[in-house]
């Protein structure tokens, strides 16, 4: 094959310009990987570590391989529970874990856990939130809220909250940029509070119409997002108001519950959903529409506990009963040239067709693009030509 021929193939030239490749590259991780194919929470950590919580063990992702974390009852630095709820990494580094009867820390110089035991209560810690000011809000389903003040490793329960039935579970709490602690019961409520210290100063309830929150999210300057089950909404720091967020929800199957939602590398909110898959907007767009890649995989009917974005712009995915599944944006793959500055190009003479095995791995890399010629020269550039092109 010589740089003749090559050049006649117009490789990587305007077919890629206009086309904008694209795709999901799609992993699953379950049961045969992990401790469990019932994930419900993933977080990464300081040091890039992929953290999933499922109903039987914690699981720590290293890039390759899953290690596994058990409760042991013979072990007092093993984790307290196999059933974890929540998992936070904090300003300082620690890896807070929540389990269904209690709160840990992850200890890496020793690979082991500290157990924070609430006297007389396993409680089930549902969520877990660090405050500007670093103290850690640990909230319980059924036993009040905590808080580890910052510079303490005590964990104290929060003074001043009313014991009707209601105010004492804790599902989400989020601080908002004017350190206004925001709470989420198992009931279509939300609490506006104040808590200085470890004592509730000021709190509010607020009534809301779509369900019960299933996700907090930080938007701009001007407001963040309240993610219901039956819709999405917006408080409004300005007016101090909530209202519909502007979201085009037409594509959701009825009685679709929203249970859990994110931002994605690219800005564009994700949400899933309890029996309908995953949707997403599209760039620019409020209309949440069924990726392509997720009915090619059939995720149409998968529970979606939990999503999140890491520091290399993968998203993850807890589909219950299925496992973890890792969605990787291909783009920016192919440097696009016009004709004029392909054919100036100083193109290596030394060129070498490659193997069978490495086209079937491009091939299945393109997103449907018919791969005719590929070749690879001495730096390890590869070039394409497409069919008919």
């Amino acid at each position: 094959m010589n740089l003749a021929k090559i050049r006649s193939f117009i490789i990587i030239l305007l077919y890629f310009t206009c086309l904008n490749v694209s795709a999901e590259r799609i992993e699953l991780y379950n049961s045969d990987h992990m401790s469990s194919s019932l994930p419900y929470c993933i977080t990464q950590d300081s040091y890039g570590y992929i953290w999933v919580g499922t109903t039987h063990g914690l699981n720590k992702y290293d890039g390759y391989d899953f290690l596994k974390y058990y409760y042991d009852d013979s072990d007092q630095s093993s984790i307290s529970d196999n059933d974890i709820v929540s998992i936070l990494c904090d300003q300082e580094k620690r890896l807070w874990v929540g389990t269904n009867t209690g709160l840990c820390r992850y200890e890496y110089s020793t690979n082991n856990f500290m157990r924070y035991p609430i006297e007389g209560i396993k409680a089930r810690i549902s969520c877990i939130c660090q405050r500007k000011n670093g103290d850690i809000l640990v909230g319980t389903a059924g036993h009040g809220l905590y808080v580890i003040p910052k510079g303490t490793d005590k964990l104290t329960e929060v003074k001043g909250q009313r014991k009707y039935s209601y105010d004492i579970f804790y599902e989400k709490i989020f601080e908002d940029d004017k350190g206004v602690v925001w709470c989420a019961t198992h009931l279509s409520t939300i609490t506006k509070c104040r808590i200085e210290a470890d004592k509730f100063i000021e709190t509010k309830e607020i009534p809301l119409n779509h369900g019960k929150v299933s996700r907090f999210l930080k938007t701009d300057n001007s407001g963040f997002l309240i993610c219901c089950y039956r819709g999405i909404l917006r408080y409004d720091y300005a007016t101090k108001s909530i209202g519909d967020a502007g979201y085009d929800l037409s594509d959701l199957p009825a009685n679709t519950d929203i249970i859990s939602a994110f931002f994605n590398s690219k800005g564009s909110l994700g949400i899933g959903t309890s029996d309908n898959g995953y949707f997403c907007t599209k760039s620019g767009s409020y209309k949440l529409v069924r990726p392509e890649w997720t009915l090619s995989h059939g995720m149409s009917s998968f529970q979606i506990n939990d999503l999140f974005s890491d520091k290399n712009g993968t998203s993850w995915l807890s589909c219950y009963h299925q496992g973890i599944i890792k969605a990787s944006l291909i783009s920016n793959l192919f440097q696009t040239y016009d004709k004029a500055q392909f054919e100036s190009m100083q193109i290596d003479e030394r060129l070498s067709t490659m193997t069978s095995n490495s086209m079937s791995k491009l091939q299945n890399s393109l997103n449907g693009i018919k791969v005719e010629t590929a070749v690879r020269d001495a730096k390890g550039i590869n070039y394409i030509s497409e069919y008919g092109k």
